[in-house]
Order: structure tokens, then C-alpha cells, then sequence
């Protein structure tokens, strides 16, 4: 991994700031491993080599290189007289290729208290390492995504990143300023947001400058997954199986999910639907969002909602790439967009009535998010609000920001910061 000049100067010369850069660094002199897991060339590698290269003694390696994760599985003592010994800080990249990973960095952690470890591994580092449970106590996780809008914003255009961030959403929302937001500007924004809905956020697809390069990284990126995630690492041999799965979830995003229907049509056993719905989940492809309720007899739908990580992933296991404001599946992206700035705490709201929120944001008091085209409210959105009475409300559209009362309708540009300024 990076052995010349060269090399390493091209790794840092594609970083693109990060939002998780500032909290690895708020460990870095805590005794805890740090461990970042996260989907494949979501920008892992490169985050922690921007951090590493800034340190004075700090070793990088890969497990890829065989030679390294060798000695490691054959023998740790060895392993840290030539890898660790001489350094402060030792980074092991792409560490779920380690069998039995977690126990032999127990060893390192519990014999070389003076140093710092900092690891990287796909979501597979829970499943081939049996979940690090040797390293309870002993380790703090962060998990690494493709950009957020905001990342991408950054990256795309520092002025509108400049306005984007500045603006004051936090005092609006808390009643303390008002808040106006010129035409132009939400124009602009929300014309880059379209282009995030449809290619995503995975690096190299951002740093990409046509649309047919996007598309064939995309490709690859599906491609990797299936070869080195399903196959290399799990050993799963049933790629075929799992890539036509994705494709039938794609179709099927932000549904409640029928687990026989999905059955009959893909031609799968019940088991192994449920157990590849896991590994999607794990290996950070899709995530199952559970509903919310308070009274199980009337509330209570147990089945989940799909929703991927990244909008452009999804779309390259379809090979749709059909311009935004003509696409059939708006709302679809909508919903995942939210998804994908958000992640945490969310579930959804259906009744046995079939009265439905899109989201909730769970909490002591739950907050409601209806995602829509263009700004309205829905009867199942007004009953959720006269059932739990929240104290704020959103509905997310493309382009109004104006407020009634507790309910706040704010353009979708700005769901993670709306999300965060909540979670406070």
C-alpha cells in the first residue's frame, strides 16, 4: 500500500475533507482500538492514510498485502516487533481478510498499551471476526459511508458549501430567527442534489467527470462487491443468487417488504432470503427499517422497509440512470435520499388502517418526516400528529421552506442538517 512517493501523493491529492475526519481525531489519544467499517470504496483507505500521513511515527499497512496479514495470522508477537515496535500508531487497512482477527489484536491491544491501533474493514469485520467480541471495551467503531450531500457540496462547489452550511436552519427551527433562502440559490442546489439522487455518493463516482465514467465505476463497484465481499471474503458462492435479490429490493425500495412474494418471484427458499437480507445489511449494501408503534394491536407491521445506502449503487444494479425529473421511481429517491443523510434511529409508521408515515425519528418525543415531491400534508401524516402530538414536524420536498405552526417544510437539501440540529 502506497510504497513510493508517488503513490502516496496521489492518495492524498483525491482526499476530500470528511465529516468522521474530526472525530477520529478526538480519539487519537484515547487507549481504545478505533475501528472504521463501511461499505467498499466508500473512502476508508483514503481517510485514515490522510490522518496517518499527518502523524510523525505511524505505520500503514493492508492486509491485502499477504505477506503481513500472514505473519499476523501465524504469529502476532512477530508480527508486532516488525509492524508496531518502531511506531507510535499502526494502521491496518482492509483488516476483515484476518482469520480470527479480533483475538490476536487483543494480544497487540493488551501487550502494547503504549500504542495506538487503528483499523479499517468492510461490514464483513463483524462476521469473519466474530463480531470483535475479544475486543469488548477495547474498541470504538465509526462507520464510513459514500458522501453525504454535504461532503459532496464540499467537494462539488465550496461557495454554495459556504451558503449551505452558514445558513441558519438551526436558529429558524428553534424559533429564534427567520430564515430566507433566495430562488436562485435552491435552484442551484437542488440541481446538484438531482445529480447526487441519481450517481450517488461513492467517491470515485463523485470524482468522476462525465456521466459515462460515473456509470462504469458504478459498475465496477457492484462487480467488486459481488467478487471480493460475497465471494472473497464470505466465501459465499451464491453471488448470482444474492445480485438478482438486490435487483428485486431495488425495485422494490421504501416498500414494506413481502417476504413471499419476494420468494415467489426470485425463485428463493424463505431461509435463505432471510439470511442473504443480513449479509446485504451487514456488508453495508441496504438496511431493514422496522416500524415504529406504541400500541401493537392497531400499530404493529412487522415486516421492514428496504432502503440502500447509496442511491447510485442502487441504480447501477438496475442500470437506470434516466435523468431525474423524468424518472418514473422521483419519489422513491426521494424517500432513499432521506435515508441516506439520516441512517440512524429511524423507522417507520403504518397502522392496520394503512394510515403510513414515511419516517420517524425515534425518540422520547417521536418526530415525524413525510418525504414529497412538492410540499403538502397528508391525512396520515395529520393523524400521526393528532395521535403523538410531536413537538415538531417535517414535511421534506424539493424546494419550499416555510413553517405552520410545528410543522416545518424544508427543502430536502437540507435533511442532515435539519436531522442533526435534532438530535442535540
Amino acid at each position: 500500500m502506497a510504497d513510493t512517493l508517488a503513490e502516496k501523493n496521489s492518495i492524498l491529492e483525491k482526499y476530500v475533507k470528511r465529516d468522521l475526519e474530526d472525530e477520529i481525531w478526538r480519539y487519537m489519544d484515547s487507549p481504545e482500538i478505533l475501528a472504521v467499517v463501511g461499505p467498499r470504496q466508500a473512502g476508508k483507505t483514503t481517510l485514515l492514510y490522510k490522518v496517518h500521513s499527518e502523524l510523525k511515527t505511524s505505520n500503514f499497512i493492508s492486509f491485502e498485502d499477504r505477506d503481513a496479514l500472514s505473519l499476523f495470522e501465524e504469529d502476532e508477537k512477530e508480527f508486532a516487533e516488525l509492524y508496531l515496535d518502531d511506531h507510535d500508531y499502526l494502521f491496518i487497512d482492509e483488516f476483515q481478510y484476518a482469520i480470527e482477527g479480533g483475538r490476536k489484536l487483543k494480544y497487540l491491544y493488551d501487550h502494547h498499551p503504549d500504542k495506538k491501533i487503528i483499523i479499517t474493514g468492510s461490514s464483513a469485520i463483524d462476521m469473519t471476526v466474530k463480531g470483535l467480541k475479544y475486543l469488548t471495551g477495547r474498541v470504538f467503531k465509526f462507520k464510513l459511508f459514500p458522501f453525504s450531500f454535504g461532503e459532496f457540496l464540499r467537494y462539488k462547489n465550496q461557495k454554495l458549501f459556504k451558503f449551505y452550511s452558514k445558513k441558519d436552519i438551526e436558529g429558524w427551527v428553534h424559533g429564534k430567527k427567520d430564515i430566507t433562502i433566495s430562488k436562485t440559490l435552491l435552484e442551484q442546489l437542488e440541481d446538484l442534489r438531482k445529480e447526487y439522487v441519481i450517481y450517488g455518493g461513492f467517491p470515485r463516482v463523485v470524482l468522476s467527470e462525465t456521466e459515462e465514467e460515473k456509470r462504469m465505476v458504478l459498475k465496477n463497484i457492484v462487480d467488486t462487491y459481488l467478487i471480493r465481499e460475497i465471494r472473497g471474503v464470505l466465501g459465499i458462492t451464491e453471488d448470482r443468487e444474492i445480485f438478482d435479490l438486490m435487483k428485486l429490493l431495488a425495485v422494490r425500495m421504501s416498500e414494506i417488504i413481502n417476504y413471499t412474494a419476494v420468494c415467489e418471484k426470485g425463485g428463493f427458499r424463505y431461509n435463505d432470503l432471510k439470511g442473504w437480507l443480513n449479509i446485504l445489511e451487514y456488508t453495508f449494501v441496504l438496511e431493514q427499517v422496522t416500524p415504529y408503534y406504541t400500541n401493537k394491536q392497531k400499530e404493529v407491521i412487522k415486516a421492514p422497509k428496504i432502503y440502500f445506502h447509496d442511491n447510485g449503487f442502487r441504480n447501477a444494479i438496475l442500470n437506470s440512470f434516466n435523468t431525474f425529473d423524468l424518472r418514473q421511481d422521483r419519489g422513491e429517491l426521494n424517500e432513499n435520499f432521506f435515508f441516506t443523510q439520516v441512517k440512524d434511529q429511524l423507522k417507520y409508521w403504518r397502522t392496520k388502517s394503512k394510515a403510513e408515515v414515511d419516517f420517524v425519528l425515534e425518540k422520547k418525543n417521536p418526530i415525524p418526516f413525510e418525504i414529497k415531491t412538492v410540499p403538502k400534508m397528508t391525512r396520515s401524516f395529520r393523524s400521526f400528529m393528532k395521535k403523538y402530538r410531536p413537538e415538531m414536524a417535517f414535511v421534506m420536498n424539493e424546494k419550499e421552506l416555510k413553517q405552520d405552526d410545528n410543522i416545518f417544510f424544508v427543502p430536502l437539501i437540507f435533511s442532515q442538517r435539519i436531522v442533526d440540529l435534532i438530535g442535540e
